[in-house]
């Protein structure tokens, strides 16, 4: 793999993330996450599911950003501590509002694997996230358990995972693929 400062210039606006799909070559986040969505029919087959992926999509986003914040500040496991015990108890109680029963959608969307994505996330800093959350934690254990998700959060050898986390002891990790 090249080097950062020798793959920037290369990018469609110098900064991370970038994916690469054949001739394709996209950034931003949310962009790569819809294109995906798209790819693998997951954006929604009712009206409904497509804004309510969508507004989970970018509820993810608001989230991630504010807790980016956190993450990567000077005092990262202060930061983060101080993260989850003030913002990030609303951000997860108004998603367990939002679910109905094991799910957001009539069928599995971009949307609900971003915040599959985003709970796996945190779940591998605080496994007892979800003891709280009861419809969370179905949603997440229901999402984990299709079977492509569940192969990939087995196969967990080439995502780069912080130093000092242990996903192994939950089969966790960051988020799945678009091959679900």
């Amino acid at each position: 793999m090249e080097s950062w400062p020798e793959m920037k210039a290369s990018t469609p606006f110098g900064k991370l993330p970038i994916m690469q799909d054949g001739d394709v070559t996209l950034a931003q986040s949310v962009a790569i996450a819809a294109y995906i969505g798209r790819r693998a029919g997951m954006l929604g087959s009712t009206d409904e599911d497509f804004g309510t992926s969508w507004m989970l999509t970018m509820q993810v986003e608001d989230i991630f950003t504010e807790f980016a914040k956190h993450y990567y500040g000077a005092n990262k496991d202060a930061d983060c501590a101080k993260y989850f015990e003030e913002a990030g108890p609303n951000a997860v109680q108004q998603l367990e509002n939002l679910c109905r029963g094991d799910r957001f959608t009539s069928s599995l969307t971009m949307g609900e694997l971003s915040i599959f994505c985003l709970l796996n996330l945190f779940l591998d800093m605080y496994p007892d996230l979800l003891e709280h959350y009861p419809k969370l934690n179905v949603f997440y254990n229901r999402i984990a358990a299709q079977p492509k998700v569940a192969k990939f959060l087995e196969n967990m050898d080439f995502v780069h995972i912080p130093a000092g986390r242990s996903v192994r002891s939950r089969g966790g990790g960051p988020c799945p693929g678009a091959e679900v």
